[in-house]
């Protein structure tokens, strides 16, 4: 974008303000953090197609849950499909901010159209899935179609965002959960079941990378470059 510095970083915190809180209004914000879903559950999908596993079937869900169901050749393939979902949303947050402090904001469009396609083509079995995929990919379609840099500008600060808020947040939950409710602990419950290492060690785990990822995305901002 050629726009002056500092009217870009004006606007960069503008749409990070107005994405935390149209993330917490009711429905509207739920649709739009499904995003967030999309990534860390296509997380375990792409680990088991790299583990030599298979991907049955993905499922997202208007309460911003969602389920992949894959298939795995041996005991490390689970564990590693267990592990990936929410590093996945760290990396690609990282990578999201990185693309666009560089203005390549078209890229993450392009990745999470990408992927939204590939699922909606072959992994998403659930109705509401397929309407989350077919109105935000029609979305995406149209911005990136219209090539509009400040409209491809502001839809991938907001879709970052929303991923970098959610990837934050989410790992502290599961923790509150392994601590109060082990047996409902998601992917912490699945990785305590294969190593017998209780599920409050893996979202502690989880906690710390994403804090540190985190931290490192921060530093891509321009009023944190120095951090």
């Amino acid at each position: 974008m050629r726009i002056e510095a500092a009217n870009t970083n004006l606007l960069f915190y503008l749409l990070m303000a107005a994405s935390i809180l149209v993330s917490r209004i009711p429905y509207v914000g739920k649709y739009l953090r499904v995003v967030h879903t999309l990534v860390h559950e296509s997380g375990h999908g792409i680990m088991a197609m790299l583990t030599s596993g298979n991907v049955q079937s993905i499922e997202l869900f208007a309460s911003t849950e969602g389920k992949a169901t894959t298939t795995s050749s041996n005991a490390f393939s689970r564990f590693l499909q267990a592990l990936a979902g929410y590093p996945a949303t760290s990396l690609t947050a990282w990578m999201f901010f990185f693309w666009i402090q560089t203005e390549q904001t078209a890229l993450p469009l392009f990745v999470i159209l990408g992927i939204g396609l590939i699922c909606l083509i072959l992994f998403i079995r659930n109705i509401y899935g397929i309407f989350w995929l077919l109105s935000f990919c029609a979305l995406l379609i149209f911005i990136v179609y219209r090539q509009v840099k400040t409209e491809e500008y502001i839809a991938a600060v907001i879709i970052s965002s929303l991923i970098l808020i959610d990837s934050f947040i989410y790992p502290f939950h599961l923790l509150y959960i392994s601590i109060n409710n082990p047996a409902q602990a998601g992917d912490a419950k699945n990785l305590k079941d294969m190593t017998h290492i209780p599920a409050f060690f893996w979202a502690c785990i989880f906690v710390l990378f994403s804090g540190f990822m985190t931290w490192k995305t921060l530093q891509l901002f321009p009023s944190f470059a120095t951090l």
